[in-house]
């Protein structure tokens, strides 16, 4: 799993996460999966902002990939001071 902030140059940085994952497909545990997932972006973002989500007729297209983190690796440039 990736996630980076490539630009600027000077400011590029990310974290790089493998390991294995699990495939869930059980409905009920992708269901409470969504609800956790919403009633928590509910308290960092507006809920009106963001367009209704019916779950109950989405998660049967979805499945969730579990990852069990192994090893994880890290960068930023802003700590590099201008120099590389």
């Amino acid at each position: 799993f990736l996630v980076e902030h490539p630009t600027p140059y000077a400011e590029i940085r990310g974290v790089l996460l493998t390991g294995s994952i699990e495939i869930v497909d059980e409905r009920e545990r992708v269901a409470a999966w969504f609800r956790r997932t919403e009633a928590r972006s509910a308290r960092l973002i507006d809920p009106n902002t963001l367009p209704p989500m019916d779950i109950e007729r989405t998660i049967d297209k979805r499945v969730l990939l579990v990852l069990s983190v192994e090893h994880r690796v890290s960068w930023d440039h802003r700590k590099l001071g201008g120099v590389y």
